[in-house]
C-alpha cells in the first residue's frame, strides 16, 4: 500500500446541503463571474461633480471670510504696538 494514491479524496468541506462532498482530483473546477456597470447615468455623474466643485468653492470663500475677520484686528493690534 505504500505509494498508492487514491483517485478520490474525501474532504470535510460542507456542501450546500450541509453534508461533506467528494472531490475528484482529475476534474478541473470552473467558476463563472458576471459583473455589470451602468454605461449611462442620465447626467447624474456630471451633476454630482458640479455640486462637489461648488461645495469646495463655497468652503474656500468661507475660509477667506474667516481669515479676513481674524487678520484685520490682529494686524491693527500689531501696528498699534509698533506705533506706541
Amino acid at each position: 500500500m505504500g505509494g498508492h494514491r487514491p483517485d478520490r479524496v474525501r474532504r470535510q468541506r460542507p456542501s450546500i446541503a450541509g453534508s461533506p462532498t467528494l472531490f475528484t482530483r482529475a476534474k478541473p473546477s470552473t467558476l463563472d463571474l458576471t459583473a455589470t456597470q451602468q454605461v449611462c447615468r442620465g447626467g447624474r455623474t456630471a451633476g454630482q461633480l458640479r455640486q462637489a466643485i461648488a461645495t469646495v468653492e463655497a468652503t474656500r470663500a468661507q475660509t477667506l471670510a474667516v481669515e479676513t475677520i481674524v487678520f484685520q484686528p490682529v494686524a491693527q493690534a500689531y501696528l498699534d504696538v509698533l506705533r506706541d
